[in-house]
């Protein structure tokens, strides 16, 4: 299976994809979660939006087209990120492995740093988060750390950074900075 959002790829919200593989003829057993419609095999009630279907298709193209110039702006700014981080004196870890993270999104421990303070501390100048945004109104440990078998500290000082190819790179440097001072305050 496979699934995206058009708003990950610069297109509009409230549409996006999911892929299917038949194996042996047969699909995934996914259920519907929505009732109504027997639209797309009865998964999906309704009618499809033309105009937000369209301009998904429009993101998509363009994503295939601009890839390889994102990508290398998107490593860019991860490498930044990483060497501000490695120079600031802070404990620290970046969860994943290099080889298979995101190069538009840092999960990163601040070890000994509450990431709610660290978030208040810093809310006027970047916007971090401390879970997933899908679960924003949630106060339990992020899942998929604690799935990852993380400590609790860990996963109490842990805050997800992320950026865009249209990032500017000396905003995201000077406010990431500013993060990583007070991130130092908090830590005395």
């Amino acid at each position: 299976m496979l699934s995206f959002s058009a708003h990950k790829m610069r297109g509009s919200q409230g549409i996006g994809g999911l892929v299917l593989r038949k194996r042996s003829y047969k699909l995934p057993p996914v259920q519907a979660i929505m009732c109504g419609g027997q639209q797309e095999r009865g998964l999906r009630p309704g009618i499809i939006p033309t105009a937000l279907a369209a301009g998904c298709g429009a993101a998509c193209a363009l994503a295939e087209t601009n890839y390889a110039e994102d990508a290398r702006k998107l490593r860019e700014i991860e490498a930044l990120l990483l060497g501000l981080i490695g120079a600031s004196g802070l404990h620290h870890t970046i969860h994943g492995d290099p080889r298979w993270r995101m190069p538009n999104t840092l999960s990163l421990c601040l070890h000994g740093i509450s990431s709610e303070a660290l978030m208040i501390a810093t809310k006027q100048y970047c916007a971090v988060s401390n879970g997933s945004a899908c679960t924003s109104t949630n106060y339990a440990p992020s899942y998929v750390l604690t799935a990852m078998g993380l400590p609790a500290d860990q996963i109490e000082s842990t805050i997800r950074i992320s950026w865009g190819a249209d990032t500017d790179a000396d905003l995201l440097k000077a406010e990431f900075s500013k993060l990583l001072d007070a991130a130092r305050e908090l830590a005395q």
